[in-house]
């Protein structure tokens, strides 16, 4: 009888024993529609053992046996399945119809409730930064915000921008919105330094009153750029994407190809007379092969007239057919151009305690010939709390480079200027003008005003590089609940080089 009741007390212990042993369970979390519902907490009921599902609503978790898990996630109703001793599960979660408090925020990183406010304020999150996988968050926030116009000063390798909230509002200020990075303020083209990946959200405060704390610089409206800590995943998460575009020049202006270079000038040109096409009555000049206006006589192919060269007596001649060059040479001087994006990123942690790593590279070939530019980055930051206490840190480093054409040696013309002022039946893409050993590479071979637009590629070269370090230590302390201290510091430090060639 001893014996029996051992061995039954043995295998009731062994069955406690084994209720209680963790085991895997794994699940899908899909919503009322049937999608995948990514950033669902699910957490064993009465305990802290929690995670959060993948982008594909995904999640894997070890419970004790006969645990109960609950499903939570903003909008949707709180859902709870009891596991017992199953492997696996699949819930769906019903819509909250309950209106959200969204919180935002404000100056200084103060947050408040969205319908509290009153003035007029827009979140952009990282899915919709992101959507169309922009280089810079500039390009990211076009067209995302009614009223901020994200205006391109210039198309090149390394574009700059204006950020602009409801119009122009002075005509002797910089009329920009002010940019707030992590509480750091920073000029606009600062924004073309930072990853649009590394970006949790940017919220736009439109009103006057909407940027009070930041003073007068705030009267355009403020952006506010906070980037990621780490720890949306619950767990390490490994990232890499690349993105590949490439580049055409879209439009320009008409451009006529059926009248040659000419101007209306009147008299001889006696260092070669075969330059002479005059009008017997008016003594005008029906073709000045040097000019750069194109009034002169209509295109009729005859050999004996397509001189290309330029003016006095050391000028080296070549023939052309005397027509207007089809495609366009001026269109076709412009190449195809691409930037290629690569980005590593590596992070974890929880909603306390997290760390995010990121590094960028981008590489951009321009639309002008043998114009390049590069930017590389690293950014590192995290979250660490201590009962009431946390921090709060970031430190990124970006290096920017640019070799561009710069402007011309006579009159300070860009690439783009001087190739307008070509004649239509100038063969640009030739090589004799286009290989710096060519006799006919010479500054102002056959356009006596304005230079040959590859002698200024391969002649004038402006090449930049500028190293940008910013830094940002935020300290909390939670005095009571009503009452919260933050001291915050910050560096933003810029070195630039300049050379023109």
């Amino acid at each position: 009888m001893r014996r029996f009741l051992a061995l039954f007390a043995v295998l009731m212990l062994s069955g406690v024993f084994a209720s209680a042993q963790d085991h895997s369970v794994k699940g899908h979390v899909t919503g009322p529609d049937g999608n995948s519902l990514p950033g669902i907490t699910v957490q064993v009921k009465g305990s802290n053992t929690a995670t959060a599902t993948d982008a594909n609503g995904q999640f894997e978790l070890n419970v004790p046996g006969n645990s109960t898990l609950v499903f939570t996630g903003v909008g949707f109703t709180e859902q709870s399945f009891k596991i017992g001793t199953r492997s696996s599960v699949d819930v769906t979660l019903a819509s909250n119809s309950t209106r959200l408090n969204e919180v935002v925020v404000t100056a200084l990183g103060i947050k408040r409730q969205e319908k509290s406010l009153g003035y007029s304020t827009k979140t952009v999150n990282a899915n919709e930064l992101n959507i169309s996988k922009p280089v810079t968050i500039g390009e990211g926030l076009t067209g995302k915000v009614a009223g901020l116009q994200i205006n391109t000063v210039n198309n090149g390798v390394d574009p700059g921008i204006r950020i602009v909230l409801r119009g122009y509002r002075h005509l002797n200020a910089d009329n920009q919105a002010l940019i707030v990075v992590d509480g750091i303020a920073v000029r606009s083209n600062f924004l073309s330094t930072i990853n649009p990946n590394d970006v949790a959200n940017v919220t736009v405060l439109k009103g006057a009153s909407a940027a009070a704390l930041y003073g007068v610089d705030a009267t355009n409206g403020v952006l506010i750029v906070t980037t990621k800590r780490g720890g949306e995943q619950g767990k390490p998460v490994i990232e890499f994407n690349n993105t590949t575009m490439l580049e055409r020049v879209s439009y320009m202006p008409p451009l006529q190809n059926t009248f040659s270079p000419g101007s209306g000038e009147t008299g001889a040109y006696p260092w070669d007379p075969n330059y002479n096409f005059q009008n017997p009555y008016t003594g005008e000049n029906l073709y000045v092969p040097y000019e750069n206006q194109n009034f002169g006589m209509e295109y009729n192919g005859d050999p004996n007239l397509g001189y290309i060269g330029g003016p006095g007596p050391d000028s080296t001649f070549f023939k052309q057919p005397f027509k207007g060059i089809n495609p366009d040479p001026r269109r076709a001087f412009f190449q195809t151009g691409y930037r290629i994006q690569n980005n590593l990123s590596y992070s974890g942690g929880d909603n306390k305690n997290s760390y995010y790593i990121s590094v960028q590279d981008v590489s951009t070939k321009g639309v002008v010939p043998m114009d390049q530019g590069r930017r590389t980055s690293l950014y590192i930051s995290g979250r660490k709390t201590y009962g009431k206490f946390s921090a709060q840190y970031n430190l990124s480093y970006s290096q920017k480079y640019s070799n561009t054409a710069g402007p011309d040696f006579a009159q300070g013309r860009p690439v783009y200027w001087n190739l307008l002022n070509q004649g239509a039946n100038i063969p640009l893409n030739d090589p004799r003008l286009k290989d710096p050993s060519s006799p006919y590479f010479l500054d102002l071979y056959y356009n006596g005003y304005y230079p040959n637009p590859w002698w200024q590629i391969y002649n004038s070269r402006v090449i930049q590089r500028t190293n940008y370090f910013t830094g940002v230590l935020q300290l909390n302390f939670e005095a009571t609940k009503w009452l919260n201290l933050t001291y915050r510091a910050g560096t933003n430090f810029t070195d630039f080089y300049n050379a023109n060639t």
